[in-house]
């Protein structure tokens, strides 16, 4: 496959903002409180199978739908809100490590052992591949500058940060100094793209710590805690507050200048903490846990 690809017909939502019909959404994100809306064991759903090695390692809410990736599975599940069935599974073709949201039903999927990156789109539900790249690097991680219209790679092996454009070739590369790149080429990596600051916010589980930098390469700030243990999945409020999970079963909101802000604590300490993610309208925030035997999604307002 030819490594310049057109990728046409995608609808990028690249505001991010939320609602305005009700109070609840002029109240600042640092006094929200999360309410739970819905608990959901995943093992009792159709299309789970309950009796494979299998884990939800994230969560991204896209449209009205939360796609669920299962690691050693390797597969998407698509369920709807307030739904209590899944409405599809999508088997990738090769192993998957990430997927995102990069427009208002689009996605993009990370297949680092194929050296490609799949373009997707969620129809009624399902998951339809629009296109491959095939790219030139293996890439573990896969985001997106939704305003730029640009694809921010992270490395599977020792090297750069690309920058894609839109039609999948390569913009430029991001340069790293050795502690950041020993964070961004970490299978245990996770990453998100801060739209308030234009900043890459990373997650090592491994190193209990997160890393932010700029797009010249220099690292912002550096985030540990004391109560911050195998921080995975990020998530980012239009006021660029970041959230991530802990294994000691909150979530730390932290300012867009890397500051601690509170422990927000969602009431199951004995469950493992996966993935994190908002809504579109940022009013409601979906987390997957592994309770042992069993999986939940947990669904709650944010007001």
């Amino acid at each position: 496959m030819k490594n310049y690809l057109r990728i046409e017909n995608f609808t990028f939502d690249v505001s991010e903002i939320g609602s305005d019909t009700d109070n609840s959404h002029n109240k600042p994100y640092t006094k929200r409180i999360p309410q739970l809306q819905s608990t959901k064991d995943l093992t009792i759903l159709p299309m789970f199978d309950k009796y494979k090695c299998t884990y939800p390692l994230t969560c991204t809410w896209i449209d009205k739908y939360i796609v669920i990736y299962l690691r050693t599975d390797n597969v998407l599940l698509v369920i709807e809100e307030g739904s209590d069935f899944v409405l599809s599974k999508f088997k990738c073709q090769s192993t998957s490590w990430s997927v995102s949201r990069t427009g208002l039903t689009d996605m993009v999927i990370s297949m680092p052992h194929a050296h490609k990156i799949a373009f997707a789109q969620l129809r009624f539900g399902n998951v339809h591949v629009v296109t491959e790249l095939k790219t030139r690097a293996s890439y573990h991680y896969v985001t997106k500058n939704m305003s730029l219209n640009q694809y921010i790679c992270m490395p599977k092996d020792n090297g750069p940060i690309d920058l894609l454009n839109n039609d999948g070739t390569l913009l430029r590369e991001i340069s790293l100094s050795p502690d950041l790149k020993e964070c961004a080429t970490s299978l245990n990596t996770f990453c998100s793209f801060n739209t308030y600051n234009l900043m890459l916010i990373l997650s090592q589980r491994s190193s209990d710590k997160l890393m932010a930098l700029h797009f010249n390469g220099e690292k912002v700030f550096e985030y540990r805690h004391p109560d911050l243990r195998g921080p995975g999945q990020l998530a980012v409020d239009p006021s660029g507050n970041v959230y991530v999970r802990s294994c000691s079963g909150s979530v730390h909101q932290i300012s867009p200048s890397g500051k601690f802000i509170r422990s927000l604590s969602f009431k199951h300490e004995n469950d493992y903490p996966r993935g994190i993610c908002f809504n579109s309208t940022f009013d409601k925030i979906a987390l997957i846990d592994d309770g042992g035997s069993n999986k939940y999604l947990r669904v709650y307002t944010f007001t």
